[in-house]
């Protein structure tokens, strides 16, 4: 619930803006949204995977059991997810919900989560197939209709405009969740180094700007933090394929470049295999708006 405003919501937000502005995620990047979402259709079976695992599903039900506990999921309530994805919170949300709306732009996202549902039966999620920044909450009429906003780990909230959004769209709660430092960007900060000649120290995607921006705000999120290892133990030819994958962001993949990233990730595996292990940290946050 909001309590109070101070001037500081307006040093928040610049600073928010002016560190993605800065970020060389962003500034390097050379795609389009289209592309974008193309290279989210192209790596959805694999993000499936990857968030799928025993450890990513014991995360999940301890969150879900956190928004029960809170209030924030009762069995009436009705879920707005941004960001949806393949459908790994619309689907157990659904079991503790009346209804959710899945929003995700990946039409491979939805193919999958699509096949999640019909397989469980589930007849209480609804697809939108949008951005959420193409969203307009009152001509669409989305405007508080929410009880639990829901975004998890989404590029979709980015900055204090989409955020705002999140906000206006909910009745009574909003979660929502990043990392707390670079997250799985680290494990590419070698070969960002090898192609760019720089540092990667980016930090753009930290919780600890939309946390201090609501607290600016007069809101009171609860934070917590969760820990875990980002252990990768890949065929050469998987990991050469991915890294490929990544810097087709912010270069295109020449024969050149292909054979760098050969040569780094051969150098960097043992008996055909590229292992890599990094500590990530995720920052999750709930708050009653009303």
């Amino acid at each position: 619930m909001q309590l109070f405003s101070d001037s500081r919501q307006g040093f928040w937000e610049e600073e928010w803006k002016g560190v993605r502005e800065k970020s060389p995620f962003k500034t390097r990047c050379i795609r389009n949204t289209n592309d974008k979402i193309n290279r989210w259709n192209q790596m959805a079976g694999w993000f499936s995977k990857q968030t799928g695992n025993g450890e990513a599903q014991n995360r999940r039900n301890k969150i879900i059991s956190m928004l029960e506990k809170e209030g924030a999921l009762e069995p009436g309530a009705r879920v707005l997810d941004v960001g949806a994805g393949p459908g790994n919170w619309a689907i157990p949300l659904s079991g503790k919900a009346s209804h959710v709306t899945a929003l995700e732009p990946a039409k491979e996202m939805i193919k999958l989560m699509k096949e999640k549902i019909e397989r469980d039966k589930i007849t209480n999620i609804s697809i939108d197939q949008r951005r959420w920044e193409d969203v307009n909450l009152e001509a669409d009429g989305m405007e508080k209709k929410y009880d639990l906003v829901f975004a998890s780990m989404t590029p979709g909230v980015n900055n204090p405009a989409t955020l705002q959004k999140l906000i206006n769209a909910s009745r009574k709660f909003c979660y929502l969740s990043g990392f707390s430092g670079q997250g799985v960007r680290q494990s590419y900060a070698d070969l960002w180094k090898l192609f760019f000649n720089e540092e990667t120290d980016d930090n753009s995607g930290d919780i600890i700007y939309p946390f201090n921006l609501l607290y600016s705000m007069g809101y009171r999120p609860k934070l917590q933090f969760f820990t875990w290892s980002h252990f990768k133990d890949r065929k050469t030819d998987q990991t050469i394929e991915q890294m490929e994958n990544f810097l087709w962001m912010y270069m295109d993949i020449t024969p050149d470049v292909k054979q760098r990233v050969a040569k780094y990730v051969e150098e960097h595996s043992e008996s055909g295999v590229f292992r890599q292990n990094k500590d990530i940290c995720q920052g999750i946050m709930l708050w009653r708006v009303a």
